[in-house]
């Protein structure tokens, strides 16, 4: 399938779905393999209020056949904790190693997945979490605090593969 007709078509059932056309919807394709830890919440809409991409929209499509259980998506409350100051305190130390296979020396990434996972368990709320089932979409506002649950395998062939997404709505020139 060429990549033109999967964005054709995901765009498609996301406007019929939302009732809304786009304006912009940014597509990519992630592998994470166990290498990569975990990933950290977030809001995809976080950073870019001031943006002409200020986005309305996330979510992804899952392309695991066989995905373990527990290795999906999990919407938060909003929370009072300071996730974005935990993340840059690794983000600058972990930059050349955070998607690498290899793993790193002194065990930045291992540090880094606790405190997020501990941050996850004692301080966020879960609003719902969606399991990674083969071709599920899942869709839900950019401004909600979400994050990947668990990452899993070695390669293409058996890691967590999706099709993450975001954009923003075309609004009335009224």
């Amino acid at each position: 399938i060429k990549e033109k007709n999967i964005i054709d078509e995901i765009t498609s059932k996301l406007e019929t779905i939302t009732n809304n056309t786009f304006q912009h919807l940014n597509l990519v394709y992630c592998i994470n393999t166990a290498a990569s830890c975990l990933g950290y919440p977030h809001k995809d809409a976080e950073g870019l209020q001031d943006s002409e991409f200020n986005l309305d929209i996330a979510g992804v499509i899952y392309l695991n056949k066989d995905a373990p259980e527990d290795t999906g998506t999990t919407l938060y409350e909003d929370s009072d904790t300071d996730i974005s100051s935990l993340v840059k305190s690794y983000r600058s130390k972990m930059e050349i190693v955070y998607c690498q296979q290899i793993p790193p020396k002194n065990f930045l990434k291992q540090n880094f997945a606790m405190e997020i996972n501990k941050v996850k368990k004692e301080s966020l709320t879960q609003i719902v979490k969606f399991e990674n089932e083969y071709n599920k979409l899942v869709v839900y506002s950019a401004d909600y605090l979400h994050s990947p649950d668990h990452y899993f395998g070695t390669n293409k062939e058996n890691s967590r593969l999706t099709i993450a997404f975001h954009g923003k709505f075309k609004r009335d020139a009224n």
